[in-house]
């Protein structure tokens, strides 16, 4: 659920109509007194729950979930819609992740940080738990995770926040990061990689 500016709410879930409306499947708005916000119209027949949904800076929301499949259009946990509730087309997130999105997040520099309890994006079994993207969806291949936070529902990120200084301060199942036993369940990670040491 997610407070909007103009003090209405976005809810998700996995409930498959609303006062029997099956056009809200998975996601409604609602007004500040409770009432459904009839002139949202989200896209019917989410395959899956969904698990996070965020305002974006210019009104548009991005939702994550267990859903690979938004109406006739492939999404596979992640999505982006209009503030009347239309799918964007233009964002085209990374295919065949393997897990659930728990937690969405917009960056200061736009970009959207990605956590869930996947442990493989696109084929590729070195990204896991936590991504990032930018606007337009295509994985931003520069941020890297220490290899042992890559590991599916045991290694899950379930949340963070940026912080000021413009690390990522991480939360979830995780122990052991890098080798080390005492990284478990919270780690800061640095958001750009750093140059090797001579």
């Amino acid at each position: 659920m997610a407070e909007l500016n103009n003090g209405q709410y976005l809810i998700g879930g996995s409930f498959e109509n609303v006062n029997e409306v099956s056009t809200r499947d998975k996601l409604m708005r609602l007004n500040n007194d409770g009432s459904l916000d009839e002139s949202f119209t989200p896209p019917a027949n989410l395959s899956s729950d969904v698990w996070s949904v965020l305002e974006l800076k210019n009104g548009q929301y991005l939702i994550g979930g267990d859903f690979n499949k938004v109406g006739n259009n492939e999404r596979d946990k992640l999505m982006r819609l209009s503030s009347d509730g239309t799918l964007d087309t233009s964002f085209t997130p990374p295919e065949d992740l393997n897990g659930v999105v728990y937690k969405v997040s917009e960056l200061r520099n736009g970009q959207y940080l990605i956590g869930g309890s996947f442990s493989n994006v696109g084929g590729d079994a070195t990204l896991g738990s936590l991504i990032r993207l930018d606007t337009d969806g295509s994985l931003d291949t520069r941020f890297t995770l220490p290899e042992t936070l890559v590991g599916g529902r045991t290694q899950g990120v379930y949340w963070f926040v940026e912080a000021s200084d413009g690390t990522y301060l991480v939360g979830g199942t995780f122990r052991d990061v890098g080798g080390d036993s005492a990284r478990d369940g919270l780690i800061r990670l640095l958001a750009e990689p750093q140059p090797p040491t001579s």
